[in-house]
């Protein structure tokens, strides 16, 4: 609860912290909070800058003070005011709270708090970090392979961060959880390390779970795609009767 104290031009906004009652007497314990003035200009008391990861719910917050109470407006990046918006936008707490529920890479950016009163305004900015572990980019990346024995398979693996991030680490490789020894004839990496070759496949040996690993300071990417060596006879058999099944619909 607040109460207003005025004296002279000059009035203070004070929170009740607690109502106390001693016999036959009732005390009342303030803390005084900010002070405007009597024109009503918004004082801004609090704000909170929001940090999350891509995809996930993002918060920001703007309190301001005034008398009376300052409505609270707030404006995108873009410079677009910001209003409810089903699955974009959410504003709550008498305008104090700003949630975007699924924050995506082109969310993040300074957004700005106006607070309102009769005759002034006041406006503050806050910041929306959207962060995220390396991603994939491109088509066919850690795509699962079928392949014939002799053939070669290639695992692609191109990482990036979204804008403002540190940039992805060279990616290491893994078969069913131990690295790779690059060093061997039968596999072979691309210069910048986001593609692996496995040369002339055999179905006892290279048959597996491949990984690829990579991390930038927001988190780690552990990518997995698999490796299923045939025998000729069982990868055309497969191959026929996805033909077959494919004319069939």
């Amino acid at each position: 609860m607040f109460v207003v104290l005025r004296w002279n031009s000059v009035c203070a906004l004070l929170r009740v912290a607690c109502i106390k009652r001693q016999k036959h007497s009732f005390f009342i314990c303030l803390s005084l909070g900010a002070q405007v003035n009597e024109e009503g200009k918004p004082i801004l008391v609090y704000k909170e800058s929001g940090k999350v990861l891509q995809g996930d719910r993002g918060v920001l917050r703007c309190m301001f003070s005034g008398y009376p109470v300052p409505d609270v407006e707030w404006i995108s990046p873009k410079s677009q005011v910001i209003k409810n918006t089903p699955g974009r936008y959410e504003i709550s707490d008498f305008g104090r709270v700003l949630t975007i529920p699924r924050a995506e890479a082109d969310f993040e950016g300074f957004y700005f708090c106006k607070g309102k009163g009769k005759t002034h305004s006041e406006i503050h900015s806050v910041f929306l970090n959207v962060t995220s572990a390396p991603l994939l980019e491109g088509e066919n990346q850690m795509q699962d392979i079928i392949l014939p024995v002799g053939e070669n398979a290639i695992f692609l693996c191109n990482v990036s961060s979204l804008p403002n991030e540190h940039p992805p680490s060279s990616p290491k490789w893994k078969k069913n959880g131990v690295d790779i020894e690059i060093d061997k004839e039968e596999y072979t990496v691309s210069e910048n390390k986001r593609m692996l070759t496995v040369t002339g496949v055999q179905n006892g040996t290279d048959t597996g779970v491949y990984q690829c690993i990579s991390e930038n300071s927001e988190g780690i990417l552990i990518q997995q795609a698999f490796l299923l060596v045939m025998g000729r006879i069982s990868h055309w058999f497969l191959e026929d009767t996805f033909l077959s099944q494919s004319t069939s619909d």
